[in-house]
């Protein structure tokens, strides 16, 4: 794709969501985020956060996004502000540590995604 048909897509997306929105590739469920751009001869580079190529794709060392964290701190929020008993609290908190801590954040942010998607605690 030449550089001016991909200015013109931005810009169209820009003007229909009328927001400063990220540029990713990847999955929906998975986004990896525009880090840097640059050009060599008439090329352009663009750079996204992907995951190591000397890591084995079983192991996910990327980490949380930006807009991860914060689906992640509206899970935490609900669960503090919500008429819960202490004791029933810290039992969902430490659940979501324990989930975060054995998976791999790609699995984490799905999981996590589809209980905030059911209004349900974890």
């Amino acid at each position: 794709m030449k550089i001016s048909e991909l200015i013109q897509n931005l810009q169209s997306i820009q003007k229909e969501h009328g927001n400063d929105i990220e540029v990713v590739t990847g999955e929906e469920w998975f986004p990896e985020q525009l880090l840097t751009s640059s050009v060599n001869h008439n090329m352009a580079f663009l750079k996204f956060d992907r995951l190591p190529c000397d890591i084995p794709a079983e192991i996910d060392a990327r980490g949380f996004l930006e807009h991860e964290e914060i689906l992640i701190k509206q899970l935490v929020n609900n669960v503090i502000f919500s008429e819960l008993e202490p004791e029933m609290m810290v039992d969902k908190l430490t659940d979501m540590l324990v989930f975060s801590h054995e998976n791999i954040s790609c699995d984490v942010i799905e999981h996590f995604s589809q209980l905030e998607n059911k209004k349900i605690g974890v």
